[in-house]
């Protein structure tokens, strides 16, 4: 293990690990109910995802890709935002894929399942840089008993360090500092460590 944290409200997790020597971080997120709060919490996710060219970010979601293909029923209630947000502020900006839906563009098939009504959704997601998309042999949804969301299963190969696949270092621009939405990025990242990191130790 190389690293780990959480948000302060427990819904963000992440752990960066080593693997054959390649640095691999895995975030598990489990999105609010509420559609204000998970917008709002959708647009803080970034902030809490180290960077590393292989990258899975899983969890319950609460919102939908596709509402006609991932949903049972449409309802009043219906969200037709927050996935917008979480493509434009994550999603997209660190270059994901929906590694499901890339495997199974067609395939209907549901994650959650409530009595009440009989509905159905596919709200528990999986995304992954294109490294793992192309290192992914298997991804599946698995009834649980238990629970009124199904598992889903990712399996990947994770190859032996080469040459060829090596991370290079890189340089950052220093021009980018100077740009407002990074400085305001960079503010939003400051107070997270400030407000979570315990200062009192040496580890």
């Amino acid at each position: 293990m190389i690293d780990y944290g959480s948000d302060t409200n427990g819904r963000i997790v992440y752990i960066k690990i080593e693997c054959n020597h390649i640095p691999i971080v895995l975030v598990n997120v489990y999105a609010p109910a509420q559609i204000t709060e998970r917008c709002s919490f959708f647009k803080e996710l970034f902030l809490y995802i180290p960077s590393t060219k292989w990258i899975i970010i899983g969890g319950d979601f609460n919102c939908t890709p596709n509402n006609e293909q991932d949903r049972s029923k449409l309802g009043a209630q219906t969200d037709n935002l927050s996935h917008r947000i979480l493509l434009k502020e994550v999603i997209n900006p660190l270059l994901l894929t929906e590694i499901f839906r890339r495997k199974q563009p067609r395939k209907i098939i549901y994650s959650y399942h409530a009595s009440a009504g009989n509905y159905h959704s596919r709200i528990d997601l999986v995304f992954g840089s294109d490294i793992i998309y192309k290192n992914t042999h298997d991804i599946r949804y698995v009834p649980v008993g238990i629970s009124d969301h199904d598992a889903l299963v990712l399996s990947i190969n994770i190859p032996p360090l080469t040459d060829k696949n090596m991370h290079r270092r890189w340089i950052c621009n220093p021009n980018v500092i100077k740009r407002k939405s990074f400085l305001e990025k960079f503010h939003r990242v400051w107070n997270i460590i400030i407000n979570t990191a315990d200062l009192n130790t040496t580890e």
